[in-house]
C-alpha cells in the first residue's frame, strides 16, 4: 500500500492559489500521476484555496495525500461556516467553484474542525 502526504500554510493574499496549484501539480508528478488528474487537481485545488482566501481571510493549511492511487486534497481554513453551492446567472463573474468541484472531483465534502473548517476533494485514478 502506497501512502504519502505532503503540506504546507499560505497566507491568505491573492497569490496563495497559483503558489497551491504549483504545490500540488510538484507533489503529485513526483508521485507519477497521469497529467490530466494533475490538471483537475490544480484547477480544484485553485478553487478550494480561492474560497479560503476571499470568504475566511485566514491563513490555509494545504495537505495532499496519495493512498492506493487515490489522492485527496484537504484546504483547512479558519472559518467554520460550511461552504455552500451557489447558483450563478450566466454572466455572473464568480459563484461557480464549488459547481466546478462538484463536476469533477470523485467525491468531496467539508469537515469541521477545531479552529475552522476542512473542505476537501478526492480523485481516484
Amino acid at each position: 500500500m502506497m501512502e504519502d502526504r505532503v503540506e504546507t500554510v499560505l497566507p491568505a493574499t491573492s497569490a496563495s492559489p497559483g503558489v497551491a496549484r504549483r504545490f500540488v501539480g510538484a507533489a503529485l508528478r513526483r508521485w507519477d500521476t497521469e497529467p490530466g488528474t494533475v490538471d483537475a487537481a490544480q484547477l480544484l485545488v485553485s478553487e478550494l484555496v480561492t474560497n479560503a482566501v476571499v470568504h475566511a481571510s485566514s491563513d490555509v493549511r494545504l495537505v495532499v495525500s496519495v493512498r492506493n492511487a487515490r489522492i485527496r486534497v484537504e484546504v483547512t481554513d479558519h472559518d467554520d461556516r460550511p461552504p455552500q453551492m451557489q447558483t450563478t446567472r450566466a454572466d455572473a463573474l464568480g459563484g461557480r467553484g464549488l459547481g466546478i468541484v462538484d463536476g469533477l472531483a470523485d467525491s468531496w465534502g467539508s469537515d469541521p474542525r477545531r479552529d475552522g473548517k476542512a473542505v476537501w476533494f478526492e480523485l481516484a485514478p
